[in-house]
């Protein structure tokens, strides 16, 4: 919630000078008499009313009166005769102004020089002017004191209407930014609604604490979590060297003393939570800024704060949801020894592969922002339906019987079910939508020879098309209890040579530009040297070095859905590999097992850090980060750490 408002001076230089004229009060003059305008202007020239100054505009008759007003909606106060072109023409404008034009706000002061044909009682009651004055009684004083009450009257009406306008502005501004589930996004949003409530130019900021920072023990560093006009650039990047050191210092002044301010053309707003989070936006303005203005960024920004809770919180439920697939998916993949991660390595590929598709215009469906993370989600249920299957079947050696054959054929049927009474209870849902047509289709061949429907073409849904591909590529680069797995370059033979019989062409495609981003950087190379003596953990190794190089070598970190699928199989492929080997080391009684545990929690710790950066909105450079972590690590942890391992269980104090 905004915690205080505070108004400085204003801003300097012939811009600021050329915004403070442009902010004077508007005074219109009509009068067909050219020394009325003379004095006029020579009289309010020297006026101010609220440090404002007054700019006078002149019109010679109604008509023209009329033209100034269509094109000059702002003007405050209007110094009207009574006759000129006609002898009415004065109260003619003002039914013009009042019922044509629509222009309640603005005051009128009927001035005449010929009392008698306009009687005061009568204009008073007949038409909605706010002053009677006879011109020879309009001295310069009572002139004066004529338009400062019109101001005032002009002001406090002005204040009302913006108010109310812009209160229907936060209710329908709050309304669409709460749609939108991403920080980013909201982010993005809150720039947008900001720039239309305000009706400034848009150029703007908002920054978040750095959490990794603030775990690490240092002192808090601001990240740029969105940026609009003229600070662009700067999103996603830390605040100190991406924004001139005015703004900085604006920005990290209001996070230390928690407190916002306002000066006559910036803003600089500090939001704390409801659950003790801290924001703070910073905007430009075109205009000086109004005392309604404060009012409006405080009613917005109470609305704003406890939003930023509910995307975190929706962002935990989201990681929630993901987990639980996780889980579900290994929950099919247990019976297969050697199948650990399938699923989020599944998901991240189907991931890169709509991404490149995405951008080719080959997705046939609108994209919106969240649906590859849905497709993620929905990939990694894939195989549920093997849990139905009894092991003997999926890891038989030899050739299936058809009985067998039939078991297997049948467990996308087995997994839709499943899925089905889960879409029931979610109606709507649409990763689960898609999560049963991955399900029931992925195993369906694009020539029609497929199972378990024969469907064919475009009748298979597009998402399961591109599951399929990647299912298979994943299923031959893994171990299985029957075969050693293929190598990558195996495989994408494999998969460009069934391209239009059992797979999308336009799906295979994008796979090959994937896999062709995957392999251009090689930062580690997996040799005989690295391997410490045990299969499992040796498999484990290359897997990881696979996925380092993979990391080097996509753009998929410059992709926040992408990179999130990274850190996830990441995660996921070194909590695995950490227990399995932690359980080698135990069974020979390896010496070094506490600290070697220890390094493991702590590269474990750093790299979940990393994934919450990215959960709150930092997606710039965590690719970057996530190599810098794993590379000198997997070095020193391979070939010095591990080795310990293998020397000890060479020794006759080993017990294999």
């Amino acid at each position: 919630m905004v915690k205080s408002l505070l108004f400085g001076g204003g801003g300097s230089g012939n811009s600021r000078r050329e915004a403070l004229h442009r902010n004077d009060w508007t005074v219109l003059v009509v009068d067909d008499e050219e020394e009325v305008h003379s004095v006029s202007r020579m009289i309010l020239s020297r006026m101010r009313y609220r440090d404002r100054g007054v700019s006078v505009i002149s019109a010679h008759s109604g008509a023209e009166a009329e033209a100034v007003l269509r094109a000059t909606p702002d003007v405050a106060v209007i110094l009207l005769d009574v006759v000129m072109e006609t002898d009415d023409a004065g109260l003619r404008l003002v039914k013009v102004i009042r019922e044509t034009l629509g222009n309640a706000a603005v005051r009128i002061i009927l001035r005449t020089g010929q009392p008698g044909q306009a009687p005061e009682e009568s204009v008073i009651l007949d038409y909605d002017i706010n002053d009677y004055k006879e011109k020879t009684e309009l001295t310069s004083q009572k002139l004066t004191t004529a338009v400062i009450t019109a101001l005032r009257s002009y002001a406090d009406i002005m204040a009302l209407t913006l108010s109310r306008q812009g209160l229907e502005k936060v209710i329908t501004a709050c309304s669409t930014l709460f749609r939108k589930r991403s920080l980013q996004l909201f982010a993005e949003g809150i720039l947008n609604q900001i720039s239309g409530l305000l009706d400034v130019g848009p150029g703007g900021i908002i920054c978040v604490q750095n959490q990794m920072h603030l775990q690490d023990g240092c002192e808090p560093d601001l990240y740029v979590l969105a940026a609009s006009g003229r600070y662009r650039d700067a999103t996603n990047q830390p605040l100190r060297g991406h924004v001139d050191a005015v703004v900085a210092e604006a920005v990290l002044n209001a996070m230390r003393t928690k407190r916002s301010s306002f000066d006559a053309f910036r803003m600089t707003i500090y939001l704390a939570t409801p659950n003790d989070r801290e924001v703070v936006v910073h905007f430009d303005s075109d205009r000086m800024m109004r005392d309604s203005d404060q009012s409006l960024i405080e009613v917005f920004s109470s609305n704003i704060s406890v939003e930023f809770d509910n995307l975190v919180a929706y962002e935990q439920m989201k990681r929630a949801s993901l987990a639980m697939a996780v889980a579900v998916a290994g929950a099919a993949e247990h019976k297969l020894d050697d199948s650990h991660d399938h699923g989020p390595r599944v998901a991240r590929l189907s991931e890169e592969i709509a991404s490149v598709m995405h951008r080719a215009g080959r997705w046939d469906a609108p994209m919106e922002p969240t649906f590859l993370a849905e497709l993620g989600w929905a990939s990694i249920l894939h195989d549920l339906g093997k849990m139905t299957v009894p092991v003997e079947v999926l890891t038989k050696p030899g050739p299936l019987t058809p009985e067998e054959r039939a078991l297997v054929e049948r467990h996308p049927i087995a997994g839709t079910e499943i899925l089905r009474a889960a879409e029931r209870l979610a109606e709507g849902n649409l990763p689960l939508r898609m999560a049963v047509d991955i399900v029931r289709c992925h195993h369906e061949h694009f020539d029609g020879k497929g199972y378990p429907a024969g469907l064919s073409g475009t009748s298979i849904p597009l998402p399961a098309r591109v599951v399929a591909v990647a299912d298979v590529f994943d299923s031959l680069t893994s171990a299985a209890p029957f075969r050693e797995p293929w190598t990558s370059d195996g495989a994408v033979a494999h998969i460009r040579e069934r391209s239009g019989t059992q797979f999308d062409p336009v799906v295979v495609e994008a796979f090959l530009e994937v896999m062709k981003r995957r392999s251009s950087t090689v930062l580690l190379d997996w040799n005989k040297d690295m391997s410490v003596g045990s299969p499992e953990m040796d498999r484990d190794h290359r897997r990881l070095i696979d996925l380092i190089n993979q990391v080097a070598g996509t753009k998929g970190n410059e992709d926040p859905v992408i990179m999130e699928g990274v850190l996830d199989e990441t995660v996921e492929h070194l909590g695995g590999h950490f227990a399995r080997e932690e359980d080698l080391m135990r069974a020979v009684g390896f010496p070094g097992m506490d600290s070697h545990r220890k390094r493991h929690e702590s590269i474990m710790a750093d790299i979940l850090a990393l994934r919450l950066q990215l959960t709150e909105g930092f997606a710039a450079g965590v690719g970057g980060r996530l190599l810098s972590l794993l590379v000198p690590w997997v070095r020193d942890h391979i070939m010095r750490e591990d080795k310990l391992y293998e020397a000890y269980v060479a020794t006759a104090g080993g017990r294999t």
